[in-house]
């Protein structure tokens, strides 16, 4: 059985710094279109059953 993969991204006004559990990992990404790219590209990659995202700058995102 697949363990569930759950994403936390903190959204600062420059950057997305990204935890990946259980696997414990750990990255960063620009916050600008081609940062919110390679984010979006990794996370379908890993399916994760729950992104959370906070910070304040998150709601840019909420709003699509």
């Amino acid at each position: 059985m697949e363990q569930a993969v759950y994403v936390g991204v903190d959204v600062a006004k420059r950057s997305l710094e990204v935890g990946v559990r259980p696997a414990g990992e750990g990255f960063s990404e620009s916050n600008d279109g081609p940062g919110c790219a390679r984010l979006a590209q990794r996370l379908a990659a890993l399916r994760p059953a729950l992104v959370e995202a906070t910070g304040g700058y998150e709601r840019r995102w909420s709003a699509n």
